[in-house]
């Protein structure tokens, strides 16, 4: 069964869906501080670096908002994520490099840093309204204090007591950690985002786990000679806003499959024209708080689009590890037929570890065509569940020069005079083959567009 999206605009908003507060407890992330290096794998330049940063997250509703520490699960989680924006061949593309696991908050401090404060007790057992409590980027590095995501649901904030599991396993410089590859910090003039999202059950309970995601742009330098990279924020930290909404020149598209059951997805995309006739297709799809996940993705495509160069990009998963949910890091798998291209992972009952876009990751998908951008309807799978959901984007249509080829075979020539002409006279052809036979623009097909039809089939 297909499921429409809720809420959609060309450039969304920020928060343009998200629920007005509530007398009810409301966990937001106010400041993103301090990022550094924590670690390092490999030989410099083409290893992978451990990093984390600073966070003050604030209660925005105007309840008391609980916060045990573990073994109690009623603590607030907090991801760590990392973005890049760069342009390649002209066109911008924004991709996800690295993520963390979760970490275990505790000890809510009750600090006016980022709005007025009324506190509860300190250190607990809950964050009072209006205050904040900070995490060091040295606190949200402790391997010991991290756990997998996996464990968690993301829209409920439900997650069990034993969510913080280490036995089985040790860790090296990286474990747990952002991971980043030194590859992905060389990118000329490229723009790096940082993310943080958190997940708390009675957030969520509230219905206010949609304004749980910030982020704030940061520059890059390194690494030295000892292989540390240098991190410096940029601007203030976006609040109650995905990093995809740096993006700003994509259109967003919020995506909600299961309103009331399950959390939110955002598609965003930009096409950009290339030389020759060619449009370069650029799409992201950001998993907010789904807990189904999505496991395939479809653009329709004209049959003359000509695609090619077809891409996949997905931010790796952490190295498998003792008593931790294991997921694939192999690509998906691309198919153009049918008139769809289509991307897809491995089906859940087949391998539930499959490479599937779970909550606060994205994942990017791409291609070049020689169909202009139309209005299309793009399909995303729900990984878990299998249901199919609608998204209205663009795809590519049919070719500017092949605007004449009344016979579908991909050709202007003599073989489609026939069906022009009779068009032309009315005879078997409908409204919409008439609006088609009008290739001068005129808004009529007449004897008029024949010098036109002639000039598409001699390729003038």
């Amino acid at each position: 069964m297909k499921k429409p999206y809720i809420c959609a605009a060309a450039i969304i908003a920020l928060n343009a869906c998200v629920a007005p507060a509530r007398a009810d407890p409301d966990i937001a992330l106010c400041q993103i501080t301090a990022p550094a290096q924590f670690g390092r794998v490999g030989e410099i330049g083409s290893g992978t670096i451990g990093v984390s940063f600073g966070t003050s997250h604030y209660n925005a509703g105007t309840a008391p908002l609980p916060w045990g520490s573990l073994p109690d699960n009623a603590h607030p989680l907090f991801t760590q994520n990392m973005y890049r924006m760069g342009v390649v061949d002209g066109s911008t593309r924004f991709e996800q490099i690295g993520m963390s696991w979760v970490f275990n908050s505790y000890c809510p401090l009750q600090n006016a840093t980022c709005a007025a404060c009324t506190p509860s007790e300190l250190c607990g057992p809950a964050l009072g309204p209006g205050c904040s409590t900070p995490h060091s980027a040295a606190s949200s590095a402790s391997q010991s204090n991290l756990s997998s995501r996996g464990y968690v649901n993301p829209f409920t904030g439900v997650y069990p007591p034993s969510l913080n599991n280490h036995a089985g396993h040790s860790h090296n410089g990286i474990s747990h950690r952002l991971q980043v590859d030194d590859d992905d910090l060389a990118f000329p003039g490229a723009v790096y985002v940082l993310e943080s999202h958190a997940v708390t059950p009675h957030d969520s309970a509230a219905g206010n786990s949609f304004n749980n995601v910030g982020h704030r742009i940061v520059a890059v330098s390194g690494p030295s000679e000892s292989g540390v990279f240098s991190f410096s924020p940029q601007g203030s930290t976006i609040q109650q806003a995905p990093a995809i909404y740096a993006w700003s020149s994509a259109t967003h598209i919020e995506v909600n499959p299961s309103p009331g059951s399950d959390g939110r997805i955002i598609v965003a995309y930009e096409v950009s024209p290339l030389t020759a006739g060619l449009y370069h297709y650029e799409f992201a799809i950001y998993n907010m708080n789904n807990d189904a996940g999505v496991g395939a993705f479809a653009v329709p495509a004209t049959p003359c689009a000509e695609v090619t160069s077809a891409g996949f990009h997905a931010v790796r998963n952490h190295a498998p590890e003792a008593n931790a949910p294991n997921y694939s890091s192999e690509p998906w798998q691309f198919l153009n037929a049918d008139g769809l291209v289509r991307w897809s992972t491995e089906p859940y009952p087949l391998n539930p570890n499959a490479n599937a876009i779970r909550w606060g990751t994205m994942y990017n998908f791409r291609f070049d065509a020689a169909g202009p951008p139309v209005p299309a309807t793009a399909t995303l799978t729900l990984f878990m569940t299998g249901v199919d959901v609608e998204v209205a984007i663009v795809g590519p249509g049919t070719p500017n020069a092949l605007r004449a080829d009344f016979n579908g075979d991909c050709e202007v020539d003599v073989s489609d005079a026939d069906a022009f002409i009779q068009i032309l006279l009315g005879i078997n052809s409908e409204a919409s083959d008439s609006i088609r036979a009008d290739l001068d623009g005129s808004g009529t097909a007449d004897g008029l567009d024949i010098s036109r039809f002639v000039s598409e089939m001699l390729g003038a």
